[in-house]
């Protein structure tokens, strides 16, 4: 009935058509930016003792695994260094270390509030995978690390965090919910 030519341009089209549905992303970029500017708004409220941002909040969404936003700050401002200010005392190092290490936790829970929010956001998303908040954390050479990481990943199923938050779960539950790595 058909010629093979017309079998041909059947089989080509359609295909083309599935793969336009299958190729269009499960996350809109607008959804994603509104989720970096909730991260960036949130990193800029700073904790009593701020801490430097070093640059917006970047995420992407990795169809079958899920979200991930990653961002680079300092835990605590420092002094700097300049031709009035040439050296950093011990006095000025320990200090350094006890603000990074307060803030460390400060950072953990605002990445924790920062994957609750966007669970709820991330509605197109399927439910089992991953939202990560990725933090890389920036140290000088003068500084002691001990106990500091160099990044710190929080991750959770986007479906079990939006279900916790629509219900109000208890806080203890919520922690329950989060898994965090860090490396050194």
């Amino acid at each position: 009935m058909f010629s093979n030519a017309a079998r041909v341009a059947f089989i080509l089209i359609m295909g083309s058509a599935a793969w336009a549905q299958t190729s269009k992303p499960a996350i809109p970029l607008t959804t994603m930016k509104e989720v970096e500017a909730v991260a960036n708004t949130r990193l800029r409220a700073a904790p009593a003792d701020p801490w430097g941002m070093l640059g917006d909040a970047r995420g992407t969404y990795l169809p079958g695994g899920g979200t991930v936003v990653t961002f680079e700050l300092t835990l605590a401002s420092l002094p700097p260094l300049n031709p009035f200010h040439t050296s950093v005392s011990p006095k000025e190092r320990r200090s350094a270390h006890d603000r990074k290490v307060k803030n460390l936790a400060v950072l953990k829970a605002a990445m924790r509030e920062m994957i609750a929010r966007a669970a709820t956001a991330l509605t197109a998303m399927p439910g089992n995978e991953q939202i990560t908040f990725e933090a890389f954390l920036f140290n000088f050479a003068w500084e002691d690390r001990t106990g500091l990481p160099a990044r710190v990943t929080v991750c959770a199923n986007r479906r079990k965090v939006a279900d916790a938050v629509a219900r109000h779960a208890s806080s203890a539950e919520m922690a329950s919910l989060f898994e965090e790595h860090s490396e050194e």
